[in-house]
């Protein structure tokens, strides 16, 4: 028997949100995938190689460091972890932006009311603009961190649905993040928890994938300690780490569903548009 739609526009508890995240891969899994893998697929390769490659030279930059040339180290690995971090910070703004579109679309075209070329349509008028929001919220949260850790952990935790609220409603980023704050703030410990368990949900599932290159990389370390090194364990490895880091980085797209879920069901609690309108819909007087 196949499962009733989701409705989205409602509130949901805790556990609610947790069910009801994996309900909705299941339902929409087809076109889902299909999306992520077509418009957010390429970004991750090229993140998952960038990561992979940074890890594997680790490995034989160890010999600078033992060579008498601690800072070379450090050298060599600064440009490959900035190619890192930018590659991991596009393709998550295209996971992002693809993710909470699709999220958007679904909320208010109902389930095959809209196509894969709907959601490319929304990721390319909203990748700069959540591209720069992100790196704005980046910089205040880091800054709330330096001062004392905990400013910073709470403006992540506040800015949970700035995303969601700019995408759901066209907003600035100053007006997203004020959004964010105002649909949060009650719901301070309950954002928090939801984010963090979401977070570890996906973080095992990437770990299952990962953990093949990981166990390889301990193998690798001790035969580097050794003076024992093998090129064909070293492209097993980076092989490897790098079919781990994709699947780890699509998996992570997990807690932006439960996100855009937990948006709408604050809005509905603070707001009930919803229910607002049904009541209008009642009192609406019938025309002939």
């Amino acid at each position: 028997m196949e499962t009733p739609p989701l409705n989205l526009k409602k509130y949901r508890d805790f556990g609610q949100l947790i069910t009801d995240t994996f309900l909705f891969i299941k339902q929409e899994y087809k076109l889902l995938l299909k999306v992520i893998l077509t418009y957010v697929g390429p970004f991750v390769l090229i993140t998952a190689f960038a990561g992979a490659w940074m890890q594997s030279q680790m490995f034989s930059m160890m010999d600078l460091a033992k060579g008498g040339d601690p800072f070379g180290f450090f050298r060599e690995i600064g440009m490959k972890y900035f190619i890192y971090i930018m590659a991991t910070l596009i393709s998550s703004t295209m996971m992002m932006c693809t993710l909470y579109s699709y999220m958007f679309l679904y909320s208010k075209r109902g389930k095959d009311g809209f196509l894969q070329e709907d959601v490319w349509e929304m990721v390319k008028d909203k990748f700069f603009p959540i591209l720069g929001l992100l790196i704005l919220v980046g910089i205040i949260v880091s800054f709330g961190i330096i001062l004392c850790i905990i400013p910073g952990i709470y403006l992540a935790v506040v800015f949970t649905l700035v995303i969601a609220s700019s995408i759901f409603e066209n907003l600035s980023p100053g007006q997203a993040m004020e959004r964010s704050m105002f649909l949060v703030k009650e719901d301070f410990w309950f954002a928090l928890g939801i984010g963090f368990v979401m977070s570890l949900i996906a973080g095992m599932l990437g770990a299952i994938f990962s953990a093949p290159a990981s166990i390889l990389s301990m193998f690798l370390m001790l035969n580097k300690i050794q003076g024992e090194t093998s090129q064909t364990v070293s492209i097993i490895f980076l092989i490897l780490s790098s079919i781990g880091i994709f699947c780890a980085s699509i998996l992570y797209g997990i807690p932006h569903i439960t996100m855009s879920m937990f948006y709408l069901s604050q809005v509905e609690k603070k707001e009930s548009p919803n229910l607002i309108n049904k009541i209008e819909q009642i009192n609406k007087p019938e025309v002939e």
